[in-house]
Parts: structure tokens; C-alpha cells; sequence
């Protein structure tokens, strides 16, 4: 319970001393550091803060920031990597309103890049030593093939239409 502050100097007076109900008193009136202050002993907080923020205002804008992060963006834009196994022939499809730009090579391998199984190469091939990138252009094809001669990953940047 807080005692008002012309209570607690008059205990404090010069030659008087405070008994220790008083001295307890006069702690009990201040908060420490070490207490927590609740919020609704914050005198105007409310008015202060107003309408501005709220628990459902927060929630709304982090759905929303989670709803642009996922939305498809337009432009030139690296996609998830595809891991290829030694030889592999494997068949990757492009996103919807995607154009082929360019493949990532991360690895030492031979890569070759074709519009069908029998056609591989004809888009492309690469000698990659660490990492390389084969720059196609922009190709519309729904899907492509690729084979490499060791275990690869290989990153497709894409461009949104």
C-alpha cells in the first residue's frame, strides 16, 4: 500500500528516527527494479496508446505479411533447388506463368539440359567446376530435362510473368 510522499519526509525529519513499521512502509510505497509494474498501473497508458496497436491489429498484419511473402512475385527469381543423381534423367516442371532464365550448378559435374528425354542437351550443357550458370534466355516450355554425370544441385531461376 503506497503512504503519501509528505508522510513518509515527515518520518525522515532531521534527529528523527523512522521505526521500522515506517522504514517497511515507505519501501512498500516505490516499485523496485526488480518488480514488474503491470500495465494498468500506468496512469494514461490507454489514452496514450489509443486505438494504435492491439493484440487483433498485430495478428492482421502478420497474417497479411505472411499472405505477400507466399504470394507468387513477379521478375527474375532463384527456385527451390533440384538435388540430381548421377545420370539421372529427371523431368522438371516449371510453375505456372514461369519462363526458364538460367541454371545454378553447385558441384563439379557435366550437365545437360533438353525439352524431352530425347532431346537432352539440346537446350544447353555445362562444364560446372564449383558452380556454374547456364544462361538460357528466356524459354517457355511447360517442363525440361536434366541429367548430370555426378550428384548435383541444381538452382533454376525463373522469371514470373
Amino acid at each position: 500500500m503506497a503512504t503519501d510522499k509528505n508522510t513518509i519526509k515527515q518520518w525522515f525529519r532531521n534527529k528523527l528516527k523512522p521505526t521500522q513499521a515506517q522504514f517497511w512502509a515507505w519501501l512498500d510505497s516505490y516499485w523496485h527494479k526488480d518488480e514488474e509494474i503491470p500495465v494498468t498501473k500506468i496512469k494514461g497508458l490507454n489514452n496514450l496508446l489509443g486505438n494504435a496497436v492491439t493484440v487483433e491489429s498485430l495478428t492482421a498484419l502478420a497474417k497479411r505479411v505472411q499472405t505477400l511473402e507466399n504470394a507468387p512475385r513477379k521478375g527474375v527469381q532463384h527456385f527451390s533447388p533440384i538435388s540430381l543423381q548421377a545420370n539421372e534423367l529427371k523431368e522438371w516442371e516449371l510453375p505456372e506463368n514461369a519462363m526458364l532464365f538460367a541454371l545454378e550448378v553447385q558441384g563439379t559435374a557435366s550437365l545437360q539440359v533438353g525439352t524431352s528425354e530425347s532431346e537432352i542437351g539440346n537446350l544447353g550443357e555445362i562444364e560446372s567446376t564449383n558452380r556454374g550458370i547456364l544462361q538460357l534466355g528466356l524459354v517457355a516450355v511447360d517442363s525440361i530435362y536434366l541429367q548430370a554425370d555426378t550428384n548435383v544441385e541444381i538452382t533454376p531461376i525463373i522469371y514470373m510473368k
